[in-house]
Protein backbone atom coordinates (compact mmCIF):
# COMPACT_ATOMS: atom_id res chain seq x y z
CA UNK A 1 0.00 0.00 0.00
CA UNK A 2 1.58 3.61 -0.78
CA UNK A 3 1.46 6.37 1.58
CA UNK A 4 -1.70 7.71 -0.07
CA UNK A 5 -3.58 5.43 -0.06
CA UNK A 6 -6.10 5.41 2.59
CA UNK A 7 -7.87 1.94 3.67
CA UNK A 8 -11.50 2.40 5.86
CA UNK A 9 -10.56 1.30 9.73
CA UNK A 10 -13.88 -0.82 9.60
CA UNK A 11 -14.49 -2.17 6.65
CA UNK A 12 -18.36 -3.10 6.02
CA UNK A 13 -18.78 -7.37 5.37
CA UNK A 14 -21.42 -9.11 4.50
CA UNK A 15 -21.31 -11.06 8.06
CA UNK A 16 -22.78 -7.76 9.78
CA UNK A 17 -26.29 -8.08 7.50
CA UNK A 18 -29.12 -9.00 9.27
CA UNK A 19 -31.17 -9.81 6.46
CA UNK A 20 -33.73 -6.84 6.85
CA UNK A 21 -32.54 -4.17 3.88
CA UNK A 22 -33.92 -0.94 5.47
CA UNK A 23 -31.84 -2.25 8.96
CA UNK A 24 -28.46 -3.43 6.82
CA UNK A 25 -28.86 -0.39 4.73
CA UNK A 26 -28.75 1.75 8.44
CA UNK A 27 -26.02 -0.04 9.88
CA UNK A 28 -23.85 0.37 6.00
CA UNK A 29 -24.60 3.92 6.52
CA UNK A 30 -23.27 4.01 10.76
CA UNK A 31 -19.69 2.37 9.64
CA UNK A 32 -19.75 4.87 6.34
CA UNK A 33 -19.78 7.52 8.95
CA UNK A 34 -17.42 5.94 11.24
CA UNK A 35 -15.03 5.58 8.71
CA UNK A 36 -15.07 8.72 7.22
CA UNK A 37 -15.24 10.41 10.81
CA UNK A 38 -11.49 7.62 11.23
CA UNK A 39 -10.32 8.93 7.82
CA UNK A 40 -10.79 12.73 9.12
CA UNK A 41 -8.94 12.08 12.26
CA UNK A 42 -6.25 9.72 10.86
CA UNK A 43 -5.37 11.95 7.87
CA UNK A 44 -7.03 15.36 8.64
CA UNK A 45 -7.34 16.07 4.92
CA UNK A 46 -10.04 16.76 2.40
CA UNK A 47 -13.52 18.37 2.32
CA UNK A 48 -14.99 16.40 5.10
CA UNK A 49 -16.63 18.37 8.48
CA UNK A 50 -15.60 16.14 11.41
CA UNK A 51 -18.03 18.02 13.38
CA UNK A 52 -20.42 17.08 10.93
CA UNK A 53 -19.89 13.79 10.72
CA UNK A 54 -20.18 13.45 14.43
CA UNK A 55 -23.30 15.38 14.71
CA UNK A 56 -24.58 12.63 12.27
CA UNK A 57 -23.63 9.60 13.90
CA UNK A 58 -24.67 10.72 16.98
CA UNK A 59 -28.22 11.35 15.77
CA UNK A 60 -28.68 8.48 13.92
CA UNK A 61 -27.69 6.92 17.24
CA UNK A 62 -29.87 8.22 20.11
CA UNK A 63 -32.94 6.59 18.51
CA UNK A 64 -31.63 3.17 19.30
CA UNK A 65 -30.87 3.99 22.84
CA UNK A 66 -34.07 5.25 23.85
Amino acid sequence: MSTTEKQDVFPWRSAFEVGIGSIDEQHKKLVDLINALATQTIYGDGPVDADAIFDELVSRLMPLTH
